[in-house]
């Protein structure tokens, strides 16, 4: 009787062991979920799984708070799962030059873009094998609801070729562009396009004290306004280099419509019970028709950002840091990822069509109008022509009268010469030139 409960005893303990081993192994996932202090003053590297992904989050003046923090630690909980670096910056970067701001609004925009250049060019720097493959920027007022979504499932597929060039990753709404979240590739381009964006307070001033908005109008105007350099000189008016991606992709919204019937802005108000959203199509019943908006939270969803909430901020991110917290299977699960991969795929295969059929018709009109200029009466003798390519030499003609005096004795003149450089025209060594072999 002794040796079988002894043997028994032995069994438990064998199987309580391996429960206790095997358990994180297999749900290592889930086990990661147990809650940590969070610490936002340095840059949080997990070397655990191998990815080159990052994130960076600018949190700065009022945004280090203790939403904030339990924020941050969503974010957390998902880098641990996928392995992900975040580098937070907690002050500002940005000097009065830029941050000068004419309508009194918080500091510290225009630090997220400089943060993100100077991780960017830090990567360039490395061995191409070593750098980095993407960057998401994600703002300190940001959610993470389902830690089991990788980003990688958003990204452009390698294996379709129209979009191996789109390096920007950025969603929009009734607002246009929102830069709260969005994603860039480690790429020159990337710099050149942050580059920009950090210079608008210099370079837009006048239109910045106009604009509704900050880093984000820079956004705005540097990738779609007719008047950009970006738009003026990209082949598809710059958009064979950014996608604007679906909102619930990254960037879901915890409202449906922003303004009621009656144009009362939903975040004048504190969050009530009515206004927290359950994740369905069931909407709050603001006077406008019960049409769910492309951009707002559903159950599943990766994250959800409180875009212009600072007033009531803590009101509406608490209710929500508790629901995110607990983990709840309709919101945090890992069979998201499926239909996401499947909406990705057929996202990125529309998107490989449009820039196909946009450089197609940009040959088509390329070879209407040379099929023109064949036909001009100035092509082909018929008015005078000029060849003209950077580089080319320019002689500039001399005129002189032969019958005058002056000019008898001397029978040397001088051309002038002038070479078109990327600067400018650039004068060239004069030469003299006998008048006689003219």
């Amino acid at each position: 009787m002794l040796h079988r409960q002894l043997v028994r005893r032995i069994i438990a303990i064998g199987l309580l062991v391996c429960i206790c081993y095997l358990w994180p192994v297999y749900h290592g996932d889930i086990w990661l979920l147990i809650r940590r202090p969070l610490a936002i003053t340095e840059a949080i590297y997990l070397p655990s799984k191998p990815t080159r992904i990052a994130k960076v989050t600018v949190a700065a003046n009022a945004l280090n708070s203790t939403i904030i923090h339990r924020a941050l630690r969503s974010h957390q909980v998902q880098n641990e799962i996928h392995g992900y670096a975040h580098h937070i910056a907690t002050g500002e970067l940005v000097g009065d030059l830029s941050e000068n701001d004419s309508q009194g609004r918080p500091r510290g925009a225009w630090s997220k873009p400089a943060f993100l250049l100077s991780l960017i060019v830090a990567e360039l720097t490395k061995p191409e094998h070593e750098r980095l493959d993407w960057i998401f920027c994600f703002d300190a007022d940001t959610i993470v609801m389902n830690p089991h979504t990788p980003l990688e499932i958003f990204l452009p597929p390698s294996s379709v070729p129209e979009v191996a060039n789109i390096h920007l990753l950025m969603a929009s709404n009734w607002d246009g562009l929102n830069s709260g979240a969005f994603g860039l590739r480690v790429h020159p381009w990337s710099v050149s396009v942050l580059s920009a964006v950090l210079a608008y307070p210099l370079y837009k001033g006048d239109k910045l004290k106009k604009d509704r908005f900050r880093d984000q109008s820079a956004f705005q105007w540097l990738l779609q306004s007719p008047d950009s350099f970006l738009v003026q000189g990209g082949h598809l008016g710059g958009r064979e280099n950014w996608a604007d991606v679906p909102m619930r992709w990254f960037n879901s919204l915890p409202i449906n419509n922003a303004f009621s019937k009656k144009w009362d802005w939903i975040f004048n108000h504190n969050m009530t019970g009515a206004l927290f959203d359950n994740g369905t199509r069931e909407v709050y019943p603001d006077g406008k028709p019960p049409t769910v908006q492309s951009w707002k939270v559903m159950q599943g969803d990766m994250l959800v950002h409180f875009a212009g909430s600072t007033q009531v901020r803590d009101s509406w991110m608490g209710p929500w840091l508790e629901r995110a917290e607990n983990y709840l299977p309709e919101w945090s699960n890992a069979t998201k990822k499926e239909d996401l991969k499947e909406h990705a795929r057929h996202f990125w295969n529309m998107t490989a069509n449009q820039i196909r059929g946009g450089k197609e018709r940009e040959k088509e009109r390329e070879k209407e109008n040379a099929e023109k200029a064949a036909k001009s009466p100035d092509h082909f003798g018929g008015g005078k022509t000029s060849t003209s390519f950077p580089g080319m030499l320019h002689p500039k003609p001399v005129h002189s009268n032969p019958d005058s005096k002056d000019d008898a004795p001397n029978r040397n003149v001088v051309v002038e010469s002038v070479t078109i450089t990327q600067s400018g025209p650039v004068k060239i060594a004069t030469q003299s030139v006998d008048r006689g072999k003219l």
